[in-house]
């Protein structure tokens, strides 16, 4: 398999709004035939250098991103731009879309913080998932509009929703390290079930279910009504 390397980092480098889905029809093209295979290493050295993994949840360390975090964020976002997603199988484009959103959804946040609560940061057209961040292939992308691309593979496997980490703790955790085409699929799984499962995550009795706001923001993906959330939710407790 051909790899693709992306970005390389000098040594002071380490120091929901619906989009209209019609205009990024042209990714969802892919080559079912591509071997191409990116390399995530430096993205995996980052995010462990960014995000606290303890258990099923995370935590960002929003001050290490401040200043130069933010700029090899930023260098990183732009070796993406490099590559073609089009020209990649069908998951090694859904692991190329789930690292770019996860270095964007990083540095945005680390730009409003502390200043931005996290509630007004999240509102729906706000500036965090509406600015352009990125270009690839030509089109300027925000982090909504890559949600918009992420979420078409939703209807292939559902879990795919839990790859879209928000800097707040009742959204799915940070990923620690990069995805990878290979395993991206179960790694989603895993996701969801450590979300799922995640202490106060889900408050059950005999009659009702207490769940997330995600998952309701999310329902129309889970089969959209509440049999189906809840028949989701059965699947992946323990």
């Amino acid at each position: 398999a051909s790899v693709l390397a992306l970005g390389v980092l000098t040594s002071a480098g380490l120091a929901q709004v619906t989009a209209n889905s019609s205009a990024f029809e042209r990714f969802e093209a892919s080559r079912p035939d591509s071997n191409q295979v990116i390399e995530y290493r430096v993205i995996d050295s980052v995010l462990a250098s960014l995000v606290i993994g303890n258990g099923n949840t995370s935590e960002v360390r929003y001050d290490a991103i401040k200043g130069d975090g933010e700029r090899v964020l930023t260098e990183l976002a732009s070796g993406f731009a490099t590559i073609d997603p089009t020209e990649l199988n069908a998951d090694e484009q859904l692991a190329y879309w789930l690292n770019l959103r996860a270095l964007l959804v990083l540095r945005s946040a680390a730009q409003a913080f502390p200043s931005a609560k996290a509630e007004k940061l999240l509102e729906p057209g706000s500036a965090f998932y509406t600015t352009k961040a990125v270009k690839i292939s030509g089109a300027d992308l925000s982090i909504g509009d890559i949600d918009t691309i992420i979420l078409k593979r939703s209807a292939a496997n559902p879990n795919v929703i839990y790859g879209l980490a928000l800097p707040v703790r009742e959204a799915p955790a940070f990923p620690t390290k990069a995805y990878r085409g290979a395993t991206v699929n179960a790694a989603l799984d895993a996701a969801a079930r450590a979300f799922i499962n995640r202490s106060g995550s889900v408050k059950a009795d005999a009659n009702a279910a207490k769940v997330p706001q995600f998952l309701i923001s999310h329902r129309d993906r889970l089969g959209g009504d509440d049999p189906a959330v809840l028949a989701h939710i059965r699947g992946l407790a323990a």
